[in-house]
């Protein structure tokens, strides 16, 4: 038997509403930190505030890729 992880049940907090599961929300979460992240390093460090200037900030998983490779 597999045992779940505190990972698993980490997630299943964030991905679950009154205990059904909507992975969607998992991914609006996962793409606040994303943009936060973001937000943090443009504004603590003068490489890549100039690295990312132009860049703007993703709303959904696919706008990832037009992030600047860093």
């Amino acid at each position: 038997m597999i045992e779940k992880t505190p990972l698993e049940d980490w997630i299943a907090g964030i991905a679950s509403e009154n205990g059904a599961r909507d992975f969607s929300r998992l991914r609006d979460w996962q793409m606040e930190r994303i943009r936060e992240t973001v937000e943090c390093a443009r504004e603590a460090s003068p490489f890549y505030k100039r690295h990312l200037a132009g860049a703007r900030l993703p709303e959904r998983p696919g706008d990832l890729a037009e992030l600047p490779f860093t």
